[in-house]
């Protein structure tokens, strides 16, 4: 998912917890019910009709807080 959103695509995931903590339902992507076919074509449709480049902007800004120079900064700063 990350790497997607960091490449501003339309993400669409199962609302479960480790993807629920990355995306936020019609912010920066998509959540359906698992093992729903019929909540994940609403959530395509949803993500048909949306407006892609505010969600896809949205994704952009939380995937850039996976930068591993970043990570690697709080971890150290964390430690110390």
């Amino acid at each position: 998912l990350i790497e997607a959103m960091a490449r501003k695509k339309i993400v669409i995931g199962s609302d479960s917890e480790a993807i629920r903590d990355l995306i936020q339902d019609g912010h920066n992507g998509y959540l359906f019910e698992f093992d729903n076919a019929l909540d994940l074509a609403r959530a395509i449709n949803r993500a048909l009709e949306a407006d892609s480049k505010k969600v896809t902007t949205n994704a952009y800004a939380l995937a850039s807080n996976f930068n591993w120079k970043k990570i690697i900064k709080e971890l150290t700063r964390a430690i110390s």
